[in-house]
């Protein structure tokens, strides 16, 4: 009687070292395939953060629109143009602009991403945003997000030890900073 063992399989294992080259072959291609969906999951993530945490129903975003980071604006006369369908509660801008922080310690400039609003309504779904909102009344005051990049500085901790921490904010190709305290 003829064993049922598969002719392929009786083939790689009697050269074992062969076998064994070829599982680790594919088992290192397997890992690269895991670690691409990681990246792209990731990629993924940190390029919709923002818009996660928008409140709203709707957004108007320009026709020339790529990117959170490569924005066109539009006209403000078009968000007030919205108020006039049926159902709409309020309107609200979301200003997007690169800048350069000057780190407080040591001095260098560094790119960072502004989010600018209207301090009269939260437009974020965010209960730190929220409980400190109303410190964004005040003049000059801004919020940090506490997982910011390390080449920014300790203004994090600063802040946390309630130690107040002032910074300056560059436009990107501007020479002169606009001087600013971090309240949240």
């Amino acid at each position: 009687m003829i064993l049922n063992i598969p002719l392929p399989w009786l083939q790689l294992v009697k050269q074992k070292v062969r076998f064994f080259v070829a599982l680790a072959g594919i088992a290192f291609i397997s890992v690269l395939m895991f670690m691409q969906i990681g990246f792209q999951d990731a990629l993924y993530a940190s390029a919709t953060q923002v818009h996660k945490h928008l409140r709203g129903d709707l957004f108007l975003i320009s026709s020339q629109y790529k990117s959170l980071t490569s924005t066109q604006s539009f006209p403000r006369s078009r968000l007030h143009q919205i108020l006039g369908f049926n159902g709409t509660e309020s309107v609200e801008p979301l200003y997007v602009q690169f800048a350069k922080l000057k780190n407080p310690i040591n001095g260098r400039k560094y790119p960072i991403y502004i989010l600018g609003f209207d301090p009269v309504k939260s437009i974020f779904k965010l209960p730190e945003v929220d409980q400190n909102f109303q410190l964004l009344k005040i003049p000059d005051q801004v919020f940090f997000d506490r997982a910011a990049r390390p080449e920014f500085g300790p203004i994090a901790e600063y802040f946390q030890k309630n130690q107040p921490i002032g910074m300056e904010i560059f436009s990107y190709l501007g020479t002169i900073g606009y001087k600013v305290k971090v309240s949240g």
